[in-house]
């Protein structure tokens, strides 16, 4: 993960551990965003780190075990 870093454009972290919420239509999300980074001249960029193992049949399950949302 650490040579993939090195090799972006440059970039500023300007949140860490980032919370707020987020409505559409009449849904509302509490959001927790690991990082945000603010690159040169391009916006920014939303940075989700991924712990242990993700399987992809866990997102068609009928129900999901864990309150990550697949959002994406």
């Amino acid at each position: 993960y650490c040579t993939l870093e090195k090799s972006r454009a440059p970039f500023t972290i300007i949140a860490t551990e980032w919370s707020g919420e987020y409505t559409i239509d009449d849904c509302i999300f509490n959001l927790r965003i690991d990082r945000i980074d603010e690159l040169t001249g391009e916006g920014i960029q939303v940075v989700d780190y991924k712990t242990g193992k993700f399987q992809i049949n866990r997102l068609y399950d009928e129900r999901l075990e864990e309150v990550q949302m697949p959002i994406y």
